[in-house]
């Protein structure tokens, strides 16, 4: 596994922020919740797979998977980010 270190904000979203890792990767943090995070790391701008069977609000993941950036049944809390913690 390899130390992610050089990045840059990309965007922010409503939900989330984009950064862009060694020139070449998205790292995706959404706010799901007050205390959970959706940690996403696109390779080259492409998720491996396109599902997900890790988190599923208030039920269990269907069996085919959620879709990687579906964040239906989450409350997304609104959040701010200080420019001064993207120096």
């Amino acid at each position: 596994m390899k130390t992610l270190k050089h990045w840059s904000l990309h965007q922010q979203l409503e939900h989330h922020v984009e950064l862009t890792v060694d020139g070449q990767h998205t790292l995706c943090l959404y706010v799901l919740e007050e205390n959970l995070f959706r940690v996403l790391l696109k390779r080259q701008g492409q998720l491996a797979l396109d599902r997900t069977w890790s988190i599923a609000p208030q039920q269990d993941v269907p069996w085919e998977g959620r879709a990687r950036d579906d964040l239906s049944g989450f409350s997304l809390p609104a959040w701010q980010l200080p420019r001064r913690a993207i120096r």
